[in-house]
């Protein structure tokens, strides 16, 4: 079985370790462990893909979000 073949489209998606720009990180919180930390991005990227990935949203288009509250399941 290769990485390809669970459904992955890219490279990296399931590593254990990545390297990423020090610009585009945050100093977690005291008062949050590491379990909470990292699920604190799932919903703004789930909607980012949802709107430029699936939806194809361009630049100029407007978003009604209703609901905005609940978590994503």
């Amino acid at each position: 079985m290769t990485l390809w073949s669970v459904g992955f489209d890219r490279p990296g998606a399931a590593a254990e370790y990545v390297t990423v720009p020090a610009a585009d990180l945050a100093a977690k919180p005291v008062s949050v462990d590491h379990l909470q930390a990292a699920a604190v991005p799932l919903g703004a990227l789930t909607a980012w893909q949802a709107l430029h990935e699936h939806a194809q949203l361009a630049s100029g288009q407007h978003v009604l979000v209703r609901g905005g509250r609940r978590r994503v399941r």
